[in-house]
């Protein structure tokens, strides 16, 4: 574990290095978008924040879980299909500002 903790008085504070912390962040914001993924029909699941996003379905399919609303999607692995649902899914998050 890639912590350091120091006691200063009654307080115990940890501070944790750079790649410690982002390897937390990005379990725990993986958990909270698998927590969301889980409650959308068909249920989707995410192994890796960085990658699974990329061909859009599991972005909308957690646009739709967290709005209610139904997206258009691309169906196929091609390129232009998945930069049809980030846009779309980007679009949509756009116009709700």
């Amino acid at each position: 574990l890639n912590r350091q903790t120091s006691l200063t008085g009654s307080l115990i504070s940890t501070s944790f290095q750079p790649d410690e912390q982002e390897r937390i962040q990005k379990k725990t914001f993986t958990n909270w978008v698998n927590s969301y993924l889980s409650l959308h029909e068909p249920p989707y699941r995410i192994e890796d924040l960085f990658e699974d996003f990329n061909d859009g379905t599991k972005l909308i399919a957690l646009i739709e879980t967290l709005s209610g609303q139904t997206l258009p999607v691309e169906r196929g692995n091609k390129r232009a299909h998945c930069l049809s649902n980030v846009d779309n899914a980007l679009k949509y998050l756009e116009s709700r500002k």
